[in-house]
């Protein structure tokens, strides 16, 4: 639900979003990304990264786990190259989305 208070606050207080649909939707695609992806699999890591070799003797879902998360950091890392933040240099939600994440 973050992501939605996130937009939601962005829609009430005017801020933290770009007035231009355009960029509006590229920033709210950006929150999503985190939502669907960043959080999702960063959480797995966390998870298999304490309980791997304990509970579950398996390494196999920490290692998928780790590489997905690499591979959605050069995703993250593409995309701000050249950039201040996510959005170029607007402070946009899409980064506060982020921040807990990576």
């Amino acid at each position: 639900e973050s992501g939605a208070i996130l937009l939601y606050l962005a829609d009430k207080t005017g801020k933290l979003i770009p007035a231009d649909p355009a960029r509006r939707y590229e920033t709210i695609q950006w929150v999503f990304f985190q939502m669907a992806a960043i959080g999702p699999i960063f959480g797995q890591v966390g998870f298999f990264h304490k309980f791997a070799g304990r509970e579950i003797a398996d390494k196999r879902p920490l290692e998928r786990y780790r590489d997905e998360s690499r591979r959605l950091i050069g995703v993250l890392e593409t995309r701000l190259k050249g950039r201040k933040w996510i959005m170029d240099d607007d402070y946009t939600v899409a980064d506060v989305s982020m921040l807990g994440w990576v």
